[in-house]
């Protein structure tokens, strides 16, 4: 990239027959730093964006400092609450054309401009000495003297950062947290900065209206996160970093009607999901919030028309499962997996003739609904119903789903009768799963149960065919 060559021919970047970059792919390339929304803005052709396993830092709002509260400290060097220097950068020439006169207020406008650097980043404060006077902490105070030199601080984030001329370090240290004041120099006096932000709601991509498909999945990314920040997008991955919540759905956006899948898995997003899904985009086809902090209930008054992946699994859901197939009537695949869900396993959901994955594991769900018709569900082929409550007795109709089904776990529950030989009627390469329940030992498994996994050619398992007392040796 630092190569005097057409930008078509970096790495990482196709461009369209016009010359126009249309993709920038650099997953796992060593990206450091914050999320380059200015220099991606300009690529108004740009269509595909992956800059995932990186480590950019950064929101994906537009953030606008407007202002910032200064507050004097008090006398002595500025530091860290840890006792660490930050690290100054000074400008003499400007301090210079100042007649020497420093002021609160000069040097706050000084450090706030862009005359230190462009980047204008991570700025905490700036310290004003005048080594000069012997008792300059109380003259300044009382305003009777006015400081010589202008020191500006800022905390570790952005460094280097691109100084300009007359800029000097003049200390390599480093420090974090908040600033105050050493009161062991009598000739510095500190003041602390603390930014004031303005969340603006709009987007660095709203001109980029090709873009369609965008991954920035496993950085450090943090805030709120838009999923609606680009007026044509489709798809955007954006798991595994540290976003904090979803920002309201906006039916005014233009995305709202072409986005078809988001994930958020694994942030520290702590939305009610109710909240977070009210005026949800109207074409969603595919959702992953797994791994986060999601609390509520799965009820809600949206209509899920479209959507055909439904992942919420490691989260905090309680309550009682929806009628789903009223919800969701074109469900394929849904994981509500590790959440705190309770009741029984209903109608609702056993009516989803088109459902092919089901995980239901890791809840606290504790019966099979009289409404509950497992034959019902004729293109399922996993059913993972494993460390519940469910019993006592395993429903028979689970047989009829022998010509899809090829994960059976329900492990880990509260089934005390006997194995159904109507389980045996599963295809020979079908997994099952059946240990960590209490079933009458009085009685063995049937043969055909036992035999799964066993036959030539089988690639099946059943977890019991070791235990003698269920599947004895013939």
């Amino acid at each position: 990239w630092l190569k005097d060559s057409d930008h078509c021919d970096w790495h990482g970047i196709e461009c369209n027959k016009d010359g126009f970059v249309s993709a920038v792919e650099l997953r796992g390339n060593r990206l450091v730093g914050r999320f380059p929304f200015k220099y991606l803005s300009e690529l108004k052709k740009l269509e595909k964006l992956d800059v995932s396993e990186n480590k950019l830092t950064g929101s994906m709002d537009i953030v606008t400092i407007v202002d910032g509260t200064t507050t004097y400290i008090g006398g002595g060097y500025c530091r860290s609450a840890d006792a660490d220097y930050y690290t100054y950068f000074e400008h003499k020439d400007s301090v210079a054309a100042n007649a020497g006169v420093v002021t609160a207020e000069f040097c706050d406008n000084l450090c706030r401009g862009d005359t230190i650097s462009t980047a204008k980043s991570n700025l905490v404060g700036f310290e004003i000495a005048n080594y000069g006077v012997d008792n300059f902490i109380q003259d300044f105070k009382e305003g009777s003297v006015a400081g010589t030199d202008c020191t500006c601080l800022y905390s570790y984030g952005e460094f280097p950062l691109p100084l300009k001329d007359g800029v000097t370090v003049s200390k390599d240290y480093t420090a974090y947290g908040p600033v105050k004041s050493s009161d062991d120099y009598r000739n510095a006096v500190c003041y602390g900065v603390t930014p004031q932000y303005t969340y603006v709601d709009s987007s660095a991509f709203l001109d980029l209206r090709k873009l369609t498909e965008v991954n920035i999945s496993l950085n450090s990314l943090s805030g709120p996160m838009d999923l609606l920040f680009a007026p044509a997008l489709i798809s955007i991955d954006a798991s595994r970093n540290n976003f904090t919540n979803v920002k309201p759905f906006k039916k005014f956006k233009p995305s709202h009607s072409s986005l078809r899948s988001f994930d958020l898995s694994s942030n520290v997003i702590s939305q009610d999901l109710a909240v977070l899904f009210i005026d949800k985009p109207q074409n969603i086809e595919e959702i992953d919030l797994s791994g986060n902090a999601i609390s509520g209930s799965i009820q809600t008054s949206e209509q899920f028309d479209f959507v055909r992946r439904l992942a919420i699994g490691s989260n905090r859901l309680s309550g009682a499962l929806p009628n789903l197939q009223s919800k969701f009537p074109n469900l394929v695949d849904l994981d509500l997996s590790s959440n705190m869900i309770t009741g029984s396993i209903n109608g609702g959901l056993t009516n989803h003739l088109i459902l092919k994955t089901l995980d239901l594991s890791g809840n606290m769900l504790t019966s099979f609904d009289e409404t509950a018709v497992l034959s019902n569900l004729l293109q399922l082929n996993h059913m993972d119903l494993s460390n519940n409550e469910l019993g006592p007795v395993i429903p028979r109709e689970i047989g009829k789903l022998k010509d899809k089904l090829t994960v059976l776990d329900l492990s880990n529950n509260n089934f005390v009768s006997t194995i159904p030989s109507e389980i045996g009627s599963l295809q020979s390469d079908a997994t099952v799963r059946l240990a960590g329940n209490q079933f009458d030992s009085t009685f063995l498994a049937p043969l055909s149960v036992c035999s799964i996994g066993h036959l030539p050619d089988s690639v099946g398992y059943f977890d019991l065919s070791d235990q003698p007392k269920y599947c004895p040796p013939e």
